[in-house]
């Protein structure tokens, strides 16, 4: 399946949700950033400005340690997931987690562990119990079996190591941050860019005890998909290999640009009801809760943030494979998927009169 075509199918739900977790994995992991958000926050003032400072402290810290947990709620697919992180100066990040999930009334628990060497753009991902994983949804879709019973024998309790460069739009944004960092005039001008598009806002503060405050925040999708637009048309952007016009991380701005259109289609459209609550302790923040709810499903994330030191971070050493041992089953469920895709809206296209 496209990319286009998987950003068209995202649901009107699973969007905004996906892209609050997205959105922070980034800031956390993100080269540079620290930089521009100093020169965001000189530019704003009140409840804005003390959420940006809390931030900057936070991604200061040398070492930043976690606990999170995901939960979705819903009538027939559910799932959650938790597990714990580490982030060892914005350079290198490990991940230890489960995934739980229901799948046609079938009980799924996944282990899944990750690495990141941002600087390298490096990343590892380990699953087990995959052939389990693999059986569960073949037995509902019995062409994808061969296929993933593959994917499953190849990968099962190894490293999957994802190639350098391999996803564009991630090495665009690294190489992003890294040129904004030597950059102090294109800081500024992100920063101007986001002073006209804050796609982050805080709309309300809760003084909760001397050191401890929670800011209510939104995410404006709108705002986001112009804050990428605008950042697109500037040289800085163009200088850089990785970046062209393709780039729209997280498919904000073709989301964007799909809200402005049919206007009066999308006001009578539900729309989720998203919920971001950050909890900030002695100016830096300690926890971020998003709740979003639509008809009957609910999705909530929840992170917790402590800064002991611990052990340095290394990248796995044994039991490693390649992601391209995959292209052959990858392009194989592409096609797949596409065509079933195709089909189904063959049948849900009206008769010729």
């Amino acid at each position: 399946m496209s990319e286009s075509r998987a950003k068209k199918e995202n649901s009107r739900f699973d969007s905004p949700y996906a892209r609050v977790g997205i959105l922070f994995a980034g800031i956390i992991i993100a080269l540079g950033l620290i930089f521009v958000i100093n020169f965001i926050a000189r530019g704003m003032g009140g409840n804005e400005k003390k959420l940006m400072e809390a931030l900057v402290a936070t991604l200061q810290e040398p070492r930043i340690n976690g606990e999170f947990s995901l939960a979705q709620q819903a009538q027939t697919n559910t799932f959650d997931a938790k597990g714990t992180f580490s982030v060892d100066k914005l350079q290198k990040l490990a991940l230890d987690g489960e995934v739980n999930g229901l799948y046609q009334n079938e009980q799924l628990k996944v282990p899944i562990q990750g690495f990141m060497d941002v600087e390298k753009s490096d990343t590892y991902i380990r699953i087990s119990n995959g052939q389990k994983l693999a059986d569960t949804i073949s037995a509902n879709a019995p062409t994808l079996k061969n296929d993933l019973n593959s994917i499953s024998n190849k990968i099962n309790d190894k490293w999957l190591f994802i190639e350098q460069g391999e996803n564009k739009s991630n090495t665009c944004t690294a190489d992003l941050f890294k040129k904004i960092a030597g950059d102090e005039n294109a800081a500024k001008d992100v920063a101007g860019i986001f002073a006209g598009n804050r796609f982050l806002a805080v709309d309300s503060l809760e003084q909760k005890n001397d050191t401890t405050q929670e800011f209510t925040v939104r995410y404006d999708e709108k705002a986001m998909g112009g804050f990428i637009k605008s950042l697109k048309s500037k040289e800085y952007f163009k200088s850089i290999k990785a970046c062209d016009g393709t780039y729209d991380p997280m498919g904000t701005e073709a989301a964007a640009a799909a809200g402005s259109q049919n206007q009066a289609a999308q006001q009578k459209a539900a729309e989720p009801e998203v919920t971001t609550k950050v909890t900030v302790e002695n100016n830096r923040i300690t926890n971020l809760v998003t709740v979003s709810s639509l008809n009957e499903q609910v999705n909530t994330t929840r992170v917790s943030f402590n800064f002991k030191p611990g052990d340095a971070l290394k990248a796995p050493e044994q039991d490693i494979v390649s992601s391209n041992i995959l292209k052959d089953e990858m392009s194989s469920l592409g096609q797949m998927l596409q065509q079933q895709q195709q089909q189904q809206s063959g049948l849900n296209m009206p008769a010729m009169q």
